[in-house]
């Protein structure tokens, strides 16, 4: 292999490595990855393969519909992207393909701003079809919206004797769906563990698709899929784990602390000391 195909082949890899760890959906993930790599069925790649006679935008017929021009710099995806955050309405929309507007924003402003893209472009998209096969064109509002959801997760470190260790309180955006939302805060609470060193865990979860999921040796193929098989890749680290369902009632201080992450634009750690808002429930 020649310096030139090496070279290709690393940033290949890389790229996906990246969106990899993107904490989207998994279908989000591959539609960005598809997106990267001019693989969607614009109406230039369906002209250029013959299936269709033009190739011009089906908004605005002016254009030729690549990647980008769909997902970025057509007037109607603009419509969208000026509902959300500051840096992506910063970014500047010349770009030649989505793969460097998903590397400039991973560069310049990190992982979220990513992740906005990877789940607010599908929604693009899904306008887009909606229009061109049933001409039905969604305010761009109601597409933002959907994308605009945030959780807050609450974490709990208790040693043995049920003393509490650490806390941690986080707020996550894009994530719309309440069992990849659970997933995700299995995840966070993986991590967290082994952050702080320990080296036996038991994860409890008041979700019990999340437990079955993880404890199943079944290749699970849910919307969560990839974020259960990091879990259970993370819990591999400890000497020894297992995880364990508890009643919501019994989980009421991490829903608090979930609930007081959302009244904050950042997250917190609490190591050694007890947040003041869970104190009435331990």
């Amino acid at each position: 292999m020649d310096n030139g195909q090496a070279s290709s082949s690393s940033q290949h890899n890389q790229l996906w490595s990246k969106q990899w760890k993107l904490k989207v959906p998994p279908a989000d993930k591959i539609f960005l990855w598809r997106a990267c790599n001019e693989a969607l069925p614009t109406n230039f790649n369906l002209h250029k393969k013959k299936i269709i006679e033009k190739p011009c935008c089906p908004i605005y017929l002016q254009e030729e519909e690549i990647v980008i021009l769909a997902l970025w710099t057509c007037p109607a995806a603009q419509d969208v992207w000026h509902q959300y955050s500051r840096q992506i309405k910063k970014s500047p929309s010349s770009f030649n393909s989505l793969r460097d507007l998903f590397l400039e924003l991973d560069s310049v402003w990190g992982q979220e701003l990513v992740e906005e893209l990877a789940v607010v472009s599908e929604r693009i998209w899904l306008r887009r079809n909606a229009y061109d096969f049933q001409k039905e064109f969604k305010d761009p509002n109601s597409v933002a919206e959907h994308g605009k959801c945030k959780i807050g997760l609450g974490l709990i470190i208790r040693d043995w004797n049920g003393l509490v260790l650490a806390t941690s309180r986080q707020i996550r955006s894009l994530y719309p769906n309440p069992f990849l939302a659970e997933s995700v805060g299995a995840m966070e609470a993986a991590c967290f563990g082994s952050h702080l060193g320990l080296k036996r865990i038991i994860l409890e979860e008041d979700s019990l698709l999340v437990i079955q999921a993880i404890n199943s040796k079944v290749e699970n193929w849910s919307t969560a899929s990839m974020i259960i098989n990091d879990i259970k890749s993370q819990l591999t680290i400890y000497d020894s784990w297992s995880v364990l369902h508890i009643r919501r009632e019994g989980n009421k201080a991490a829903h608090v602390l979930a609930k007081n992450a959302l009244l904050s634009s950042t997250s917190f750690v609490d190591v050694g000391s007890i947040s003041s808002c869970i104190l009435d429930y331990i």
